[in-house]
């Protein structure tokens, strides 16, 4: 079997960036690479027409011959559905997330600067929400740390330690992310979240991905002065990916960083690469 690939929408920036694209391009049939209705989306929303007609023609090569899956939130509602159906059967590996609407429909559609201008609006509003959520949070947690510093974590290992040994924060979040996506009135019981997130990981992947977004924005502490460099949303939803590649390609620091500390702390058998080091793989003129 061919190694899987998938990129970040900040990797596909670089390939196309990149003056050994075409070399790369050559490369990469030596891989099986999947591309993402979230690289999509976010490519659509690129401001500069001109800058968007040329990463969307990067991503139409590709997608000429490479699958595409399905969002995060439509990957939840078919885990959930298929276990609630059979949990004693439910295998994430047999359900198909590919999206034949989007394959067929990128290479003839065109995507225009209202449409750019809507997606940039509700990436944003999105974006501002789900911080919004979270900053709620941290004056509660400022308020319980100043009577109990000790009890503040320091990393992100720290979080999953009281996330899973000391609070049941992991479980919770497994719940609330299944309840929606199963449209659900009432909340799975902490054993069966448990048992599904042993089943599922990419489900999996995404409740740790809430575990980091909850100590970037609620918990971690940053040095008066100094920015706070850490994934938001969009990118800690990328988390849900992992488990369908071998390496996952990213040009954003803080993303990577995050993803790193995500697959270790969940058990993800993914390597995620900067793309400076994916360059790095071969031997392109260029990249030495």
């Amino acid at each position: 079997m061919r190694s899987r690939i998938i990129f970040d929408t900040s990797g596909l920036n670089r390939l196309a960036d990149s003056p050994d694209m075409e070399a790369l391009m050559a490369s990469l049939e030596c891989f099986e690479v999947i591309l993402t209705a979230m690289n999509l989306d976010e490519l659509i929303a690129t401001d500069d027409p001109e800058r968007r007609e040329r990463l969307l023609r990067c991503f139409k090569r590709l997608a000429s011959r490479c699958k595409i899956i399905s969002p995060p939130h439509q990957l939840f509602r078919l885990f959930a559905k298929a276990h609630m159906h059979n949990p004693a059967t439910f295998n994430w590996q047999r359900i198909d997330v590919r999206l034949p609407s989007y394959e067929k429909a990128v290479g003839r559609t065109t995507f225009d600067d209202e449409l750019a201008a809507e997606s940039r609006a509700q990436h944003r509003e999105t974006e501002k929400q789900w911080k919004e959520m979270w900053r709620g949070l941290r004056a509660l947690h400022e308020t319980i740390f100043a009577k109990s510093p000790s009890d503040r974590p320091t990393n992100y290992h720290e979080v999953v330690v009281m996330s899973t040994e000391n609070t049941e924060s992991l479980w919770s979040f497994g719940q609330w992310v299944y309840r929606e996506a199963a449209e659900l009135t009432f909340d799975p019981s902490i054993a069966d979240i448990k048992a599904f997130l042993e089943a599922c990981p990419p489900f999996r992947a995404a409740c740790y991905g809430v575990l980091m977004s909850w100590f970037n924005v609620a918990m971690k502490i940053v040095p008066p002065g100094e920015r706070s460099y850490s994934a938001g949303r969009s990118d800690l939803l990328m988390a849900t990916y992992l488990p369908y590649c071998d390496r996952f390609i990213s040009a954003d620091d803080p993303q990577a960083n995050n993803l790193n500390d995500i697959a270790k702390e969940a058990n993800l058998a993914c390597e995620v690469l900067s793309f400076a080091a994916f360059e790095n793989m071969f031997q392109l003129p260029t990249a030495r």
